[in-house]
Formats: C-alpha cells, sequence, structure tokens
C-alpha cells in the first residue's frame, strides 16, 4: 500500500525505539498479543510500519538509515527537444495546448509540464486597430447626433 499524501517519515530515533519496545515485549522472537496495538497507541503509527520495523529488527543498519528518495522519472523529452518542436510549429496552430498538441506530437500533459517548469511560456498578443479619421469622423457625427444641444437657450442649473 503506497503512503499517506503528507505523512512524514518515521525517523531512525522511533525506529529505533519501537524495535527496543517489540522486542522487550517479545517472548521468545515472537510478539505477544496485543504487543502491536500497544505499539500503535504509543508511537502513532500505523500496523503496518510497526510490523515492518519488527521485521527489520535483526538488521541494525536499516533501521538506523533514513529513507532513500524517490529516483526521478527519466523524461522522454529534453526541454531543449520541446522547445525546438514548439518553436518549429506555425503560429496559427499555437493557439491552444489542444492545437500545439496536434501539430507538435507533443502531449498535452508534457507541455504543461514545461510551461510549469517555464521552459515554454504563455503570450498573449492583442492589437488594437487604429482608427482612420474617416471613420473618426463618422464616430463623432453619429455620437454628435445622439446628443441634444440647446441652441440659442442658456440653461442655468446652478446659482
Amino acid at each position: 500500500m503506497t503512503r499517506t499524501l503528507g505523512a512524514t517519515d518515521i525517523t531512525p530515533k522511533i525506529r529505533v525505539a519501537v524495535a527496543v519496545f517489540l522486542t522487550t515485549l517479545s517472548k521468545e522472537g515472537r510478539l505477544r498479543y496485543g504487543t502491536v496495538a500497544r505499539a500503535k497507541q504509543l508511537f502513532r503509527l500505523s500496523r503496518s510500519s510497526i510490523q515492518g520495523i519488527w521485521a527489520l529488527r535483526d538488521d541494525p543498519e536499516a533501521l538506523v538509515q533514513p529513507r532513500k528518495p524517490y529516483s526521478q522519472r527519466a523524461t522522454r523529452l529534453s526541454p531543449d527537444e520541446v522547445a525546438a518542436r514548439v518553436a518549429a510549429v506555425p503560429l496559427c496552430q499555437r493557439q491552444t495546448l489542444r492545437a500545439l498538441e496536434a501539430a507538435s506530437g507533443i502531449p498535452k500533459s508534457t507541455l504543461q509540464r514545461h510551461l510549469k517548469n517555464k521552459v515554454l511560456r504563455r503570450f498573449i498578443c492583442r492589437v488594437k486597430p487604429t482608427l482612420s479619421d474617416a471613420h473618426k469622423l463618422q464616430r463623432l457625427t453619429w455620437a454628435l447626433a445622439h446628443v441634444e444641444r440647446p441652441i440659442g437657450k442658456i440653461f442655468v442649473i446652478f446659482r
């Protein structure tokens, strides 16, 4: 069974303490009934952890060594290869991750991982078109047509 997420490692000090506790309560190399339950309550460890420590009782080096770190899985594509493949894809096919996946042949999860590791980065380009003089005049006349302006009369709103 796999470890629970966020579970802390059992330190070598605690492992040795559990092994000593179990050996003091054992009789002729066998644990008495209820010993594992007592160790479980005392050290707040799972039954399988305590049984694993009991199995290692004859190997003191294994009890004292810290846990080996997990080896990192080898990736199929290097970051340089991913960058080169993405750069080779035309811009019109790079609009979404799904389109980029189809065009480059790189899985979407790999692209996500390289985005997270900052090998790739998102680029958003929004071009706001400038108005021509004729279009500005057309908009101004439309706006003025919808505004009521009194001509020749003076309205006094505030005194």
